[in-house]
């Protein structure tokens, strides 16, 4: 059993150091080979060009902005779904994470035909409402970023702090309570102190995923080190500049993580003086109940049912903008998916990518977390553990653009081809399958196992009699987790697909002005609704395992 383990760990670091270290070593090797000799002054000449600089700036103040609105909206509405007495708090809660699923891209179509200073519906209402000469509110600028950032980093906070509010013990809130201190004093100086490192976490993963996000950004115009990079990857004269953006925007992100990873260490238990858990007393918000429930629908009307409702609306119409009625209504933007070859194409490789990107993520992900279970003191499965998690603060554009630099040229060409869609996939999100079968093989007793085997069953048929089906939520978590952001991927995607290997959010964004925006936004619903199934089928896994492995 020992070779064997050894033999699994030893391929396990084989295949990630091939499709993870060694693109990073391309980033960081890439201008020495173009110079012929060692150079890392690329490190620093990267930003003697002021758009660079103004790229990193505009790229820190939206993850910062975005973090620091996420959790203004985030916390108070974890607080309200787990602690208090609030109606239909468990559908706030479920609306709040279902947002998990809707990319920052489609979300700038969405909010372009709301919020656009000319045409935008919001402005139009504003203007006829308040007599405005124009309309007063523009998202192409670095604060519509921001604000649509946010919109996609809530859920990440939601369910962070909500999982741990609900898993803490609440001894110490009771006590407070006995002795006189009302509910806001208890919420103040117990209760979130106590969850700050949930806090923390939920923020820094809003900070590590804006600061890799291209689509809105990209669409919107604004410069941030992303949109540089794409920029960078066209130019064969521009390694150097690839090179020394990638590496940059990877420190920065694998520097969050590091403090991300800390941060799970304080918050994987929350103990007290205390021995005996106990539930913690609701909050009872009294007359303003409602009041809260109504800020907690606010949020979901933007996030959600505008975003959704315009792209909808779009799609089955003629004309957007055009008189309403249903002489205006069509399904000919649908009709045109069917006969269009991009599009077509585009939604055949992304559901087979996703797909098997979940299967080939699950199974590795549940020979990782085995190995780390039978045996965690190998240094090579320590390494290998290392290793599987990095990629959850590497951005998905600079995995993309190792991928480049390392398989445009022999012994292993991939570019051009779905093969290395679907290695940045795998690669990318096999923290998230390693979390979630992590968190299934933990939490299943090894007594089970170990009784069948004393009976006389062979390990194939303890596996797939006793293991397998225990597991079954666990694979469905990590199965679920893994295919909904490889369907909508676009950091990666955007830079290793070329002529015939488009997925559906690269078709989103080269269609964006060069067919009707009605068309995009019918292909837009139609990933909503691919991610919606996903999320029914798939998603029969428990909110704990979604949140343990985020």
């Amino acid at each position: 059993m020992s070779r064997h383990v050894l033999i699994s760990a030893v391929s396990s670091c084989a295949l990630l150091g091939l499709f993870l270290g060694y693109p990073l070593l391309w980033i960081l090797g890439a201008p020495s080979l173009e110079a012929g000799h060692l150079d890392l002054n690329f490190l620093v000449e990267v930003f003697s060009q002021r758009r660079n600089l103004r790229a990193l700036e505009n790229s820190l103040y939206g993850s910062f902005g975005a973090m620091l609105l996420s959790v203004v909206i985030g916390v108070p509405i974890a607080v309200l779904v787990a602690r208090t007495d609030m109606p239909y708090r468990n559908v706030i809660r479920g609306l709040a994470a279902a947002s998990f699923i809707t990319p920052s891209f489609l979300l700038g179509f969405a909010y372009i035909m709301l919020l656009g200073p000319n045409n935008g519906l919001i402005n139009q209402v504003l203007q006829f409402a308040f007599d405005f000469q124009t309309g007063p509110l523009d998202i192409y600028t670095l604060e519509g970023f921001v604000f649509l950032a946010a919109l996609e980093c809530v859920p990440l906070v939601v369910i962070t702090v909500a999982a741990a509010l609900q898993s803490m013990d609440g001894n110490l809130e009771n006590a407070a309570r006995m002795i006189g201190a009302g509910p806001l004093t208890v919420l103040v100086r117990i209760t979130l102190p106590l969850v700050f490192p949930a806090i923390a976490a939920g923020a820094l993963l809003a900070f590590i995923s804006t600061i890799s996000l291209y689509g809105a950004p990209a669409i919107l115009g604004v410069r941030v080190v992303p949109t540089e990079i794409r920029a960078a990857i066209g130019d064969s004269n521009q390694q150097a500049m690839l090179a020394g953006l990638s590496l940059w925007l990877m420190l920065i992100s694998l520097f969050a993580f590091y403090i991300y990873q800390r941060l799970l260490g304080r918050q994987a238990r929350f103990v007290t003086v205390t021995g005996k858990w106990a539930p913690a007393e609701t909050i009872r918000l009294g007359r303003w109940r409602y009041a809260a429930f109504a800020c907690c629908v606010t949020y979901i009307m933007i996030a959600l049912v505008l975003p959704y409702g315009v792209l909808t609306y779009a799609s089955l119409s003629h004309a957007f903008g055009g008189k309403p009625g249903f002489q205006n209504v069509t399904l000919e933007h649908y009709a045109f998916i069917v006969s269009d070859a991009l599009s077509l194409r585009a939604i055949v490789n992304s559901l087979v990518l996703a797909a098997s990107a979940a299967v080939l993520a699950t199974l590795f992900g549940l020979c990782i977390s085995v190995l780390e279970i039978t045996s965690p003191q190998r240094s090579t499965v320590k390494l290998l553990q290392y290793a599987a998690m990095l990629p959850f603060g590497l951005p998905s554009i600079v995995l993309g653009a190792g991928l480049v630099l390392a398989f445009t040229r022999p012994p292993l060409v991939l570019y051009g081809t779905l093969w290395i869609l679907l290695v940045a996939y795998v690669v990318k999100f096999l923290p998230l399958a390693v979390r979630a079968c992590g968190v299934g093989l933990r939490q299943m007793d090894p007594a089970l196992a170990e009784a069948a085997r004393i009976t006389g069953a062979s390990q194939y048929q303890t596996a797939t009699r006793i293991t397998a089906p225990l597991l079954r939520g666990s694979l469905m978590a990590s199965a679920f987790l893994v295919f909904v952001p490889s369907f909508r991927e676009l950091g990666a995607s955007i830079l290793l697909a070329g002529p015939g290997t488009e997925t559906i959010a690269v078709a989103m964004i080269q269609s964006w002005g060069s067919v009707s925006f009605e068309k995009v936004c019918a292909i837009g619903v139609l990933a909503l609704a691919v991610s919606w199934l996903a999320s029914r089928v798939l998603g029969h896994a428990k909110l704990s395992t979604l949140t343990s492995a985020t």
